[in-house]
């Protein structure tokens, strides 16, 4: 079951939503910051019991920007299950919750 959380600012070409698909789940984020978060672009792994399997894996599109200077937060298999960050009028800290 989806539930939708508190949404801050003002959308800039609409709102995008990023679901994984059966038996996958977040893994990492490829992102670029500086004064703000520049890109960044969802990594689905596969389920594999409590961890997830890399080798198994695809990335949704960029949500914003490319992969120019980007960096993987996560990524090893740990599965993301929280964010934390800052904002002023953009998102302008970004990072991941993971369990292991």
């Amino acid at each position: 079951k989806n539930i939708d959380g508190e949404r801050f600012g003002m959308p800039v070409g609409g709102v995008t939503e990023l679901v994984a698909k059966p038996g996958y789940a977040v893994g990492g984020v490829r992102v670029r910051t500086g004064d703000r978060v520049y890109a960044l672009q969802v990594i689905f792994m596969k389920i594999n019991g409590p961890v997830l399997n890399p080798a198994e894996r695809y990335d949704s599109g960029w949500v914003v920007g490319d992969e120019r200077d980007t960096v993987l937060l996560g990524g090893d298999g740990a599965p993301v299950v929280g964010l934390h960050g800052q904002r002023g009028s953009d998102v302008d800290g970004f990072g991941l919750i993971l369990f292991r």
